[in-house]
């Protein structure tokens, strides 16, 4: 059963958007969650809570949840625990599902197995456990801990510099990086603890006593991170220290080709300690005027930091990462980067264009979870939908109404989007719901529908008998349904 809380409208002047209400419905309840992972066709969705346990609920009957795994050895408290949670690209015929978390003897990434089928598994089996990398430090803060596969096949992981900042330009060790390496093969078959192989185009393979997993360094903390469902672009949110948040981006374009060519992006330097943001002067560790430092596509300031930014956000403490929304419930937010704060439980939107983001502003949500008001992860169901995880629920960000013309409990525009539903003219409203012989939408059946379909015809968009292509038959069809009236 899903619970409904409604809440008010949003202010988004500042990017040009509409002001929809919207609500929150809670999928299920949970104890301080930091992570999900789903996948297409899969019904259940995986989830972290810190202090150890790993959940599971349907997505058909969301409610109630299932233990699925507890991890007996975890080193729980401050900022440790279970981190980040990612189902492996072929989990449908393998079932491997990969955990970062605090070991009581290290920070460390391990895969697992569900149990049965894993269209259908709820559960993991803990004895499947296999170490895939570690960290020696047990527990610190500054553990980032999000992982997840990108559209190259390869696991990103990131850890932050675990409380020292010159860590982060350090490249001999793993902290303050982000970290990709391939989980289907082995380049250390004799060290337990290694169970990967590095990706032959990672920038640091031929640099001496680098770590050759590194793909990105100079991160303090980056809590959630995203590659774009549709163009593969990478976002990463990284926490500041007292004056800025920020979000750096990378296109889909940097992951291909071999260091030295032009569109390749490995091996950039977020400038952490010696960059905050955009602010410089926090530590000598690095060169501030280092053109190859990468700036920030986005900040906000903490309430410390008198300087106005672009976009001027609301003041925050801690950035919470997230995604770029391709959906249907929202279509005022789609093809925006959805991310909020951890302090305020302010949710933000932005879009990027070009590399540079065009338009940002703040939704001014009254809260999230009740008065504590915190965003531990925005995340992105199966479904395209904006799932929330609070202090304790997980919460769908939905509209406060749909239009929903054949009453099924699904926003027409979503039924349309996939396919269960036609609109055979386009005008957002399913053919179930309206004459496809009412072709402008005007609300009857008159001498303007002729036109308005012929001018589509033409254009090759007017598959009114949805056979899959534009033809005479669409005419025949056309005009028995315009003549009887429907």
């Amino acid at each position: 059963m899903r619970t409904i809380t409604a809440i008010g409208a949003v202010s988004l002047a500042a990017a040009a958007l509409a002001q929809p209400d919207y609500r929150y419905e809670t999928l299920a309840a949970a104890t301080r969650p930091t992570a999900t992972a789903s996948a297409p066709g899969v019904d259940s969705l995986f989830f972290c809570e810190q202090p150890g346990n790993i959940r599971s609920i349907q997505l058909s009957n969301p409610g109630a949840t299932t233990l699925a795994l507890y991890l007996n050895q975890i080193r729980y408290g401050g900022e440790c625990g279970a981190l980040g949670i990612a189902l492996h690209p072929q989990y449908k015929t393998n079932g491997y599902i990969y955990i970062c978390y605090n070991h009581q003897s290290d920070w460390r990434i391990s895969r697992y197995t569900v149990l049965g089928d894993p269209a259908s598994a709820t559960t993991i089996d803990a004895t499947t456990e296999v170490v895939i990398i570690t960290d020696p430090l047990p527990c610190s803060i500054h553990n980032g801990g999000w992982i997840g596969f990108g559209p190259d096949g390869y696991l990103y992981a990131t850890m932050g510099e675990r409380g020292t900042s010159s860590n982060a330009q350090n490249l001999a060790n793993l902290r303050g990086k982000l970290l990709r390496i391939d989980v289907d093969a082995d380049d250390f078959p004799a060290d337990i603890n290694r169970n990967y192989a590095i990706p032959p185009n990672n920038p640091f393979i031929n640099t001496a006593e680098a770590r050759p997993e590194i793909w990105a360094y100079g991160l303090r903390n980056p809590w959630r991170c995203s590659f774009d469902a549709a163009t593969g672009d990478l976002w990463i949110a990284d926490v500041g220290a007292g004056y800025r948040e920020e979000v750096n981006f990378q296109p889909a374009s940097g992951f291909t080709g071999m260091p030295g060519d032009p569109e390749y992006l490995g091996g950039r330097n977020y400038g952490w300690p010696c960059m905050e943001g955009t602010r410089t002067g926090f530590s000598t560790a690095c060169d501030p005027a280092d053109p190859t430092l990468v700036p920030p596509i986005l900040e906000y300031r903490h309430t410390a930091e008198s300087t106005t930014l672009p976009w001027d956000l609301p003041t925050g403490c801690a950035i919470t990462g997230g995604f770029v929304y391709r959906g249907c419930e929202h279509p005022e937010l789609r093809e925006h980067y959805i991310f909020g704060d951890y302090c305020s439980g302010r949710l933000i939107v932005a879009r990027q264009t070009g590399g540079a983001i065009t338009a940002a502003a703040a939704i001014d949500t009254a809260s999230i979870d009740g008065p504590t008001q915190r965003l531990r992860s925005i995340e992105r169901l199966t479904d395209g939908g904006i799932l929330i995880l609070g202090e304790s629920a997980l919460l769908r960000f939905a509209p406060a109404s749909i239009t929903d013309c054949n009453t099924n409990g699904i926003e027409d525009s979503c039924d349309i989007a996939s396919d269960a539903e036609r609109d055979a003219n386009r005008d957002g409203i399913p053919d179930t719901c309206q004459c496809p012989a009412d072709w402008d939408s005007s609300g009857g059946i008159d001498g303007d529908d002729i036109p308005a379909f012929f001018t589509d015809w033409q254009a090759g968009q007017a598959d009114i008998d949805a056979s899959g292509g534009t033809d005479g038959d669409d005419i025949t069809f056309f005009f028995e349904r315009w003549q009887s009236g429907c």
